[in-house]
């Protein structure tokens, strides 16, 4: 007799019997293994690659419906300084984000707004997430100070308003603003775990962005104004979203499943784990691709890391050298203009000066003074004076009405001393006035 505990063995060509399925987690009240099973499909799919030429076409329409949205409220002149200077700006995010491996990534220009650069990383390291913000505005910045230091230039050549753009469009990115690139670095730093800061933090740029448009109503366009009331709405309406967020960010943190920081890698009972913790915060999601999302989110939140104490000061440092950058090209830049534009006032009213002697001299010609002599000097009165008129207007405008007004408020003075010359000095330079089609005492140095 055969004992009773033993099991026959089963035939070679009998199916293996089915693996027994885990227990859905305690936290979820029922389970959909199907629904499961679809979402964990989805979740393993690779993200398909994009079309290179796409992007390049995308590139290419963008520029050209932004070129003729700046063109129709603007100069040409104004277009042919922003376009290099954002191209410049987008140019640092897009070699970041490539250097760090992130996927699909995409440069692209908004029409009526800027450009912007597109791509995705899963799970990247808060560090890389900072450089990629930083490497937009610090390489213009840097641009912008090493030309200033170089070559000098003043701000009424086109030189000196390249680097005004670099400094103004790239510093105005690094304000604390969200959506700036500044107000996600502080963002990512400081407030990613801590949702009521967060939510403060986009409140007070959506408040900043409103006055601004508020104040420059009468100033820009209204088209202008009203970008930036956009933005500010557009921020205050994504506050609860990040809140959300922050709070996800702040419970998950710690990563209290212990996942691995690679999707394929998780096992299948962590996944399950995941699945419901998805499912449980995002009850209204029934479709697998949004359940996909929702864990790719929850495991990002989970496995993200955060930079340390010192990585976190040399990013700061980065962050506010920017500024040091903006400060210093635009401290230089009005200093060497005020240098360059007391050497050309000096140098007009030194020529002036020198015209006067002539012209002075031919008033104060005697009657006795042989016709020859006088036809020599208006010759050379003649002469001088288009050669001043000539070179005051080679001079830039403010130039030319500061040295103006330089000579007008000399000759007041000689006036008030009632020295003889400070008349004739006041009457040649309402001449020149009346000859460059300028109004002495007025405009800039008036």
């Amino acid at each position: 007799m055969s004992d009773p505990r033993e099991q026959p063995e089963p035939p070679p060509d009998a199916p293996a019997p089915a693996e027994a399925v885990p227990p859905p987690p305690p936290h979820l009240e029922g389970w959909d293994e199907d629904l499961y099973q679809a979402t964990a499909a989805v979740l393993v799919e690779p993200e398909r690659a994009r079309s290179a030429w796409l992007g390049v076409g995308c590139l290419i329409v963008s520029v050209v419906l932004f070129a003729l949205s700046i063109a129709y409220y603007d100069r040409l002149a104004t277009l042919a300084f922003i376009l290099p200077v954002l191209f410049l700006h987008e140019a640092g995010h897009f070699v970041g984000m490539r250097l760090f491996g992130y996927r699909n990534v995409r440069m692209f220009f908004i029409p009526f707004f800027g450009a912007a650069v597109s791509g995705r990383k899963h799970a990247a390291p808060a560090w890389q997430q900072v450089v990629v913000l930083l490497l937009g505005p610090l390489p213009g910045l840097a641009l912008a100070l090493a030309l200033q230091v170089t070559a000098r230039p003043s701000q009424d050549i086109w030189l000196g308003d390249l680097i005004v753009w670099l400094v103004v469009l790239n510093g105005l990115n690094l304000l604390p603003i969200v959506p700036l690139d500044g107000g996600r670095v502080v963002d990512v730093l400081f407030f990613a775990r801590r949702p009521w800061p967060a939510v403060a933090l986009r409140v007070l740029a959506a408040g900043a962005l409103m006055a601004a448009a508020y104040l420059t109503w009468g100033l820009t366009t209204r088209f202008e104004s009203g970008v930036l009331a956009l933005m500010g709405a557009l921020v205050l309406a994504g506050a609860p979203l990040q809140f959300r967020r922050a709070r996800l960010q702040r419970a998950f943190g710690h990563n209290p499943l212990a996942l691995p920081g690679r999707l394929e890698e998780i096992g299948d009972a962590q996944r399950r784990e995941l699945f419901g913790w998805a499912a449980l915060l995002h009850p209204l999601d029934r479709d697998p691709i949004s359940l996909a999302a929702d864990m790719r989110n929850l495991h990002e939140q989970m496995v993200s890391r955060r930079p340390g104490t010192v990585a976190s000061l040399a990013l700061l440092g980065l962050y506010l050298a920017g500024f040091a950058a903006a400060f210093g090209a635009l401290w230089l830049s009005a200093s060497d203009t005020r240098e360059r534009r007391d050497a050309q006032i000096a140098a007009l009213i030194a020529s002036f000066d020198r015209t006067a002697v002539v012209v002075h001299e031919l008033r104060e010609a005697s009657p006795k003074t042989p016709p020859a002599r006088l036809a020599a000097l208006r010759e050379e009165r003649s002469t001088r004076w288009e050669g001043l008129l000539a070179e005051w207007r080679r001079a830039p405008v403010k130039v030319r009405q500061q040295a103006l007004n330089a000579l007008h408020h000399r000759a007041e003075e000689e006036m008030r001393a009632r020295e003889p010359r400070g008349w004739a000095g006041q009457k040649i330079v309402s001449e020149l006035a009346r000859d460059l089609g300028m109004r002495p005492g007025s405009g800039p140095g008036s």
